[in-house]
Parts: C-alpha cells; sequence; structure tokens
C-alpha cells in the first residue's frame, strides 16, 4: 500500500505510518534527548526530595509545593477573567477571517469561467478523497491501539487465533466423550 510504500513521500500524503515517525525522531535524537532530560529529571527530584526545612520538621519541597499553590491560586483567580476575554476575542477573529475566506472563494468560482469551474470541482473531488483516506488510515490507528491497549498488547489477529483454537479444541473434546475422533484416519486399500 502507498502509505508503507518506501517511495512514497509520508508528508505528500498526508499520512506519517507510527514506525516512521519514531525512525525519524530517532534520525534527528529527539529521542535520544527526551529520555536524557527524564534521567536528569529523575536524578535531580531524588536528590532534592532529602532536605529538611526548619519548619515542623516537613520536607523543604513540601513546604515550596504548599508556597506555589498558594500563589498559584492568587494568580489564577484574576488571570482567568483575562483569558477568557483574549479567548473570546481571537475566537471571534478566527470566526471573521474564515468567514472573509470563504466568501472571497465563492465570489472567485463565481467569476470562472464553466471550464474553470469544471476543473477546479475534479481538483476539490481528488482533494476530498485524499483525505478521506489519510482520516480513515487515521481512523485505523486509532482502533488498533485503543484494541491494543484492551486486550493486554495483544492483536486482533492473535485474538482471533487463540479464540479459533479454543473453539476447535471444544469440538475435538465433545467428540471424543463420543467416542469418536476428528483426527483423519488412514484406509487401507
Amino acid at each position: 500500500p502507498p502509505h508503507l510504500s518506501p517511495w512514497v513521500e509520508d508528508k505528500e500524503e498526508g499520512y506519517v505510518p507510527k514506525y516512521a515517525a519514531e525512525v525519524e525522531k530517532m534520525k534527528n535524537g529527539e529521542l535520544i534527548e527526551n529520555a536524557v532530560a527524564a534521567i536528569e529529571n529523575e536524578i535531580t527530584a531524588d536528590s532534592e526530595g532529602d532536605d529538611y526545612s526548619s519548619d515542623g520538621g516537613l520536607p523543604s519541597n513540601v513546604v515550596k509545593k504548599d508556597q506555589r499553590e498558594d500563589m498559584v491560586e492568587s494568580r489564577s483567580e484574576s488571570s482567568e477573567e483575562e483569558e477568557e476575554d483574549e479567548d473570546d476575542q481571537h475566537e471571534k477573529e478566527l470566526q471573521r477571517k474564515q468567514l472573509e475566506d470563504d466568501e472571497a472563494k465563492q465570489l472567485a468560482k463565481a467569476l470562472m469561467s464553466k471550464k474553470a469551474a469544471r476543473l477546479y470541482g475534479r481538483m476539490q473531488h481528488g482533494i476530498a478523497q485524499k483525505q478521506a483516506k489519510v482520516d480513515n488510515l487515521h481512523k485505523k490507528r486509532r482502533e488498533i491501539e485503543s484494541t491494543r491497549e484492551k486486550k493486554d498488547g495483544k492483536s486482533m489477529q492473535k485474538l482471533k487465533v487463540e479464540r479459533l483454537k479454543k473453539e476447535r479444541k471444544d469440538v475435538e473434546d465433545m467428540y471424543v466423550e463420543t467416542g469418536g475422533s476428528m483426527k483423519k484416519k488412514r484406509r487401507k486399500n
């Protein structure tokens, strides 16, 4: 399939397979840097946890957390209203720009010749089909990841094989109880 082909540019197609994204990150060194940073954070957190303050024998990081929480609460109360106002303004501006863009597209399409309009329609149809394929691939990836999490990391194919083996074993057990066997017998000619 094209989304797994090494000769197809993933970014042009609009879908980058998970493994290809991980390989690209490793090439860029991002995964290694993230792992080193996480280890460094753990080491610094362990070394900071041993300090005790003079405030009742509590660790200093607990006292600092309490102070930080008080400061954050006081800041958050006043800044929440400002953030809501900014978000509303930003949202209105985005809606206005979207409306202007839609109107400009409609006007441009109305001024096109019949031939150009049909060509434009075909192009938009092709783009929509390509986007539908990409959306389908993303949907399949989400479904696979969710089933892997639910089923102890086993793929759907492996679960199906296990289910079929169990069913086969149950049928064999039923035949054994009747005195017969499901195994093929050699005929003597």
